[in-house]
């Protein structure tokens, strides 16, 4: 008989069933290239589902749609998704919005070992691997949150002469 239209076996197989992570992204036009830190990743995920949906994060926004695959193709189409802004640390990068457009422009991928690499229409690249359970607050623990200019933990602990004159 002649191969069907279908992913074959071993690419659909390792593609979908499990969720992904994206860990690096780069972009050719406008050039971009982004390393997503361990702590983020969780927020950037991607499942793709056997019925040919797939469903994710981009940050806080949730993400759904479809993807077809032939071969080593692989295209995606968005669905409905929300593209609400997400709070987040100020340091942190939001891939969130790069995340979601990129995706659309999936051109072709392959799943070696735990790595799922998407290459992109425009020569672009998104690398994912597998989901990591977060420790718990590992990324909060140790750290001084603090507002702007706020100073260190060792000023603030310093009386800073302020008087409050009360009615």
């Amino acid at each position: 008989g002649s191969p069907s239209a279908a992913a074959s076996p071993s690419a659909g197989s390792s593609l979908t069933g499990q969720p992904w992570a994206l860990s690096a992204v780069t972009g050719k036009t406008p050039a971009f290239q982004g390393d997503v830190p361990s702590y983020q990743q969780h927020d950037y995920t991607i499942t793709f589902n056997t019925d040919g949906t797939y469903s994710g994060m981009a940050a806080c926004n949730q993400i759904a749609g479809t993807y077809t695959t032939s071969g080593d193709s692989l295209t995606i189409t968005a669905g409905a998704s929300s593209l609400a802004f997400c709070p987040q640390v100020a340091t942190d990068t939001d891939f969130g919005t790069i995340f979601a457009h990129s995706l659309t422009k999936a051109a072709t991928y392959t799943v070696t070992s735990d790595t799922l690499t998407i290459t992109l229409t425009d020569g672009g690249t998104m690398t994912f691997g597998p989901l990591q359970a977060l420790p718990s607050s590992a990324h909060l623990s140790g750290a001084a949150w603090l507002p702007p200019g706020a100073g260190t933990p060792a000023e603030l602990s310093q009386p800073r002469g302020v008087e409050i004159e009360t009615a």
